[in-house]
């Protein structure tokens, strides 16, 4: 909690513990930082003089997604394309059925192995090959029920926001937060990067996170 209220003070140029003790007593900011708690100016001296040498420390953990399910943006983009069009045909088809269901396959989509080969169509006709994952989304959405569908669309777009915001070359439609980092065997794996930071003296831990640098 000192920590973080040492830091934060830091960023914003101020040094002198007296300056920091008032911003956690006045300073929504800082109280958010210390939990509300309110250490006093001698405390923070304290901490910052007993703490002079801190020993930061990580590791590369492999996420819960397999690297076979992550999408390049523009994977991402034809797979968005191709299922809005099959949105817009159920806007068509709900125009045409009313109340009435209407809501099963047509014929030439009433399988999976004819689903897979109006997808082996559609790659041919646009000369691009899509990968296992963005066929197996396409399969899962044209079968799928509207609460399934919604779910799939939702999962595209949180994967689009991920690659804009980290500039990733690709990111995993699973677990779009992590991460393609080198482990230990020189292998490129989805994967999240723990830190601790401990007292050099007392080997207290004094931070965590869990990062997404490599």
């Amino acid at each position: 909690m000192l920590l973080r209220l040492l830091v934060q003070a830091a960023i914003d140029g101020v040094w002198s513990s007296r300056k920091i003790d008032k911003l956690a007593h006045e300073n929504v900011i800082y109280m958010y930082l210390t939990g509300n708690e309110k250490p006093n100016f001698r405390t923070i001296c304290n901490f910052r003089k007993d703490n002079k040498e801190l020993t930061v420390d990580g590791t590369k953990i492999k996420a819960n997604a397999s690297n076979n399910n992550s999408l390049s943006e523009e994977q991402l983009k034809r797979l968005q394309d191709i299922i809005e069009k099959g949105i817009k045909i159920d806007e068509e088809k709900d125009k045409i059925y009313g109340d009435k269901r209407g809501d099963e396959l047509p014929p030439e989509l009433d399988t999976k192995e004819k689903i897979r080969k109006k997808i082996e169509e559609i790659e041919q006709s646009r000369g691009k090959r899509l990968k296992r994952a963005a066929k197996t989304i396409i399969e899962a959405h044209t079968t799928g029920d509207e609460n399934q569908k919604k779910k799939i669309e939702e999962k595209i777009k949180k994967a689009e926001e991920e690659i804009e915001i980290s500039g990733q070359k690709s990111v995993s439609i699973t677990d779009p937060e992590s991460q393609f980092m080198e482990s230990k065997k020189k292998r490129n794996e989805l994967s999240y990067n723990p830190q601790i930071t401990v007292d050099h003296d007392s080997g207290i831990i004094v931070a965590n996170d869990v990062t997404q640098d490599k």
